[in-house]
């Protein structure tokens, strides 16, 4: 988790810097869609600080009061973030293209603001280009098929977060550089208001997403079936072990999985082999993957009474 604060800073502060130029470049160019995309990056940098502050918190040491840690300190951070996207930029997009149709054009400084959106696109690109890298480089490390198969497995918002912000950055310029042109060659606002209206649609999309992933971890997002296989692959083959009764985990945080275990063991154990069993249990989980922080287990005679 604290290798995500590095980017997020730096995101932090290309966002402030590139706010500052977008609204120099509405102000004079005019344009809804610039404009759309000047509030755009500026909740692009709340969002930052946001993340920011979800991961610094969920670094904490437990407590007793958070006996798990705070690792879903990202999941509530990263929720308040997609409503600023929401309800902040892509409410504030739509309503400035709304707004705009049907009204006499009022661009203008059309080369200049060509050249800024052109250069902050290479930018927003560039930004895209290491977000992808870093997931490809995630992908290999995990052994996983591809960058879709990450975003499955992974539960890390922040990662989730970066990588549709940059994409919705970057096509959120181009659309509004086009409506820019259409509107110029035109003289028709319809174009420029559209485009404001398409970058409030991607937001609010983008917005969906992130509060939809939040949300499920928030409220307790369980292991995948694969996992709940490797598990029960793994406690088979501890010799005491007879079956596997019930497997379940939630995720505490994007690196902590709580897991709760009911294991049936073989008949006339004596109290020191069954806990010998559950040592062999609990390191045959955790060896398969780090985020096995917490495992409980619940022993269970042939019956079916517990122990």
């Amino acid at each position: 988790m604290a290798e995500n604060r590095k980017p997020v800073i730096t995101a932090l502060t290309a966002n402030v810097l590139v706010a500052f130029i977008k609204f120099i470049v509405a102000y004079y160019s005019r344009s809804s869609g610039v404009m759309a995309e000047a509030v755009h990056s500026l909740s692009d940098a709340v969002n930052q600080v946001l993340l920011l502050a979800g991961i610094n918190l969920s670094l904490k040491p437990p407590s007793p009061k958070h006996p798990f840690g705070r690792g879903k300190e990202q999941f509530f951070w990263s929720f308040l973030a997609s409503l600023v996207v929401f309800f902040g930029s892509a409410t504030f997009s739509l309503s400035q293209g709304f707004s705009r149709l049907g009204r006499p054009p009022e661009v203008s400084h059309l080369f200049p603001t060509m050249l800024a959106l052109s250069a902050i696109a290479i930018v927003e690109g560039g930004a895209l280009y290491i977000t992808r890298r870093n997931i490809s480089r995630r992908v290999v490390r995990l052994n996983l098929r591809d960058t879709r198969h990450f975003f499955q497995v992974s539960k890390d918002p922040v990662i989730l977060a970066a990588f549709l912000e940059d994409t919705v950055a970057l096509f959120g310029v181009l659309v509004a550089l086009v409506g820019l042109l259409l509107t110029h060659f035109t003289g028709d606002e319809f174009f420029d208001a559209t485009a404001a209206i398409a970058i409030g649609l991607m937001l609010a999309a983008y917005g969906v997403i992130l509060a939809f992933e939040s949300k499920d971890l928030l409220i307790g997002e369980g292991i995948s079936k694969q996992d709940i296989r490797s598990i029960e692959s793994a406690v088979r083959s501890i010799p005491e072990v007879v079956s596997m009764v019930d497997v379940r985990g939630i995720y505490f945080g994007p690196e902590n999985i709580v897991l709760g275990l009911e294991v049936e063991f073989r008949d006339g154990l004596t109290t020191e082999e069954l806990e010998s069993a559950i040592d062999k249990i609990e390191k045959a989980v955790k060896s398969m993957n780090r985020k096995f922080q917490h495992i409980y287990v619940e022993a269970e005679s042939p019956r079916g009474k517990g122990q």
